[in-house]
């Protein structure tokens, strides 16, 4: 039952802790020794040792019960209870009533009704509605009165018990025996009138009868007390939508260990502690109008990881507003312009046009040589498209096995310089590199010496280059290098094979060149 009811207020948002048999006592102890909670000092271990009676501890010297209240050694008490409630409650009814700055006790107590037995009882009063407005009309019908009419009183009887059997079929609701007794303390007689008297109103105000407990007073102390069991029968019957009005669930507070500070409760006026680390994502965002105050709370927080933590704190500030707090705490203010950067731009813009100039370069060569070879291989194999012509094989063919010979030799040729070109690239682009920025220094250190600037972190980013390149091939390009390829050796077996293929087999015998 206990994993039952603790799963059952996680799905709430709350969380409950179950009491040990000495912080039960506790809880008694100090309603009988308000003001002096703090001396509880008991131990049911130890008090079985010895053979001691917890009451002996728990219970004060005096208790005297009137009709209407009853007193103790050192206060006056009354047992009051919720006697009448309207059709609709305010969810704040309990909360005002316990939310008074006095010494009380509210004791819900609640009794589930089995769902069959609701459906019988509604239907039991369903029907005894029925037979009163029957009889009803009979007595008119003797009175010579045939009027259809019924009267206003059952008439809203039969809508209501109506509405309940439509609310409990329909939306699923559940029937309650509900009865909320109120314990209230005070010094005096006197101050003890004055605070029923509040209660009493605030009940009025949510159209709820508080009475007081009349010649009940033992029973209905009992009854609150958190022991678990009831000695007055002041219950009557809720559906789950109105019981739900009743709980003593008002605000969710927020007070994390080792948190920040987030601002104040809107309801309770207490403040929020929160802890983000202990969030699945601890991501946040201050929103608000010019002026609101979130560059003072950014800062105010910062502060608190600052000095109660480990964190590094990290701002990108591109309106100056955080120097001031760095400087309070000692961080260190780098300035991200690229303005200041002047050798590490040139020294990127060198590379990139190095980059795309021997990228260019290297196609154009490459192009030019495989064009070549190619003109070079077909001159050289005219024997072999001549013995192919005079077997009477058509030039379609021997085209097309050309074609499958530059694929098989190009297949290989381009797996292997993609590998060659990982080997060779980093070294190519460090000797480069080398070149490109020893250029840039020099001509940044005579800037530098004629713009007269001094040390700091300015200037050390005024110097800097880049010192070493990671190069990978993108198989993008890699792509375009293939489709470039194909094309230039498709258009070169063109061109040198049809003039080839336009000669006759003996032409190409004797042709010597």
């Amino acid at each position: 039952m206990e994993a039952t009811i603790h799963k059952a207020f996680i799905e709430l948002g709350a969380e409950i802790v179950p009491l040990s048999g000495d912080e039960r006592i506790k809880v008694l102890y100090d309603y009988y020794h308000l003001g002096d909670e703090n001396s509880f000092n008991f131990s049911l271990k130890e008090a079985k040792k010895v053979g001691a009676d917890f009451k002996n501890d728990l219970c004060n010297g005096m208790i005297k019960f009137f009709p209407d209240h009853f007193e103790d050694e050192s206060k006056f008490c009354k047992a009051l209870f919720t006697k009448k409630y309207p059709s609709s409650l305010s969810e704040r009814f309990i909360n005002e009533i316990t939310s008074l700055p006095v010494h009380s006790i509210t004791s819900i107590d609640v009794v589930p009704v089995p769902k069959d037995l609701t459906t019988k009882t509604l239907q039991k009063k369903y029907l005894g509605i029925e037979s009163d407005i029957i009889k009803q009309q009979r007595v008119r019908n003797k009175n010579n009165d045939f009027s259809t009419e019924i009267s206003y009183a059952k008439r809203t009887e039969k809508r209501e018990i109506e509405s309940i059997m439509d609310d409990v079929r329909e939306n699923d609701q559940c029937l309650f025996y509900v009865g909320v007794t109120i314990i209230v303390m005070a010094e005096s007689k006197k101050e003890l009138d004055s605070i029923c008297e509040t209660i009493e109103t605030i009940g009025k105000r949510n159209s709820c009868t508080i009475d007081t407990h009349f010649l009940k007073q033992r029973e209905a102390l009992n009854t609150a007390l958190p022991i678990g069991i009831r000695h007055v029968e002041t219950m009557r019957t809720m559906l789950t939508q109105s019981l739900a009005v009743l709980m003593p669930f008002n605000v969710q507070e927020l007070n994390d260990s080792g948190g920040n500070y987030y601002g104040i409760n809107k309801i309770s006026k207490n403040i929020n502690v929160g802890n983000r680390k202990k969030l699945i994502n601890g991501n946040g965002f201050v929103f608000g109008v010019s002026g609101s105050g979130k560059s003072f709370f950014c800062k105010m927080e910062m502060g608190s990881v600052f000095l109660y933590g480990d964190d590094e704190i990290i701002v990108i500030d591109p309106m100056n507003e955080y120097f001031d707090i760095a400087e309070t705490y000692g961080g260190t203010v780098v300035n991200k312009s690229s303005n200041n950067y002047p050798a590490l731009q040139q020294s990127i813009s060198g590379i990139y046009k190095i980059a795309n100039k021997l990228f260019a370069g290297s196609l154009l060569f490459a192009g030019v040589t495989v064009s070549l070879l190619l003109f070079l291989w077909m001159n050289a194999r005219k024997k072999e498209i001549a013995i192919l012509l005079s077997l009477g094989i058509t030039k379609a063919k021997i085209f097309g096995q050309f074609v499958i010979e530059l694929v098989f030799v190009s297949i290989p040729a381009f797996i292997g310089s993609y590998f060659l070109a990982v080997y060779t690239s980093s070294m190519i682009g460090n000797n480069i590199l080398s070149k490109v920025t020893g250029t840039i220094a020099k001509q940044i250190a005579k800037q530098g010496e004629s713009s007269q600037l001094g040390g700091g972190a300015e200037v050390d980013g005024f110097n800097k280059t880049l010192t070493s390149l990671e190069i990978n091939i993108s198989p993008k390009l890699m792509i375009y290098v293939i489709l470039f390829m194909t094309i230039v050796l498709m258009i070169s077996l063109l061109i040198s094979l049809s003039s080839n293929l336009r000669k006759s087999p003996k032409e190409l015998l004797i042709d010597t060149k």
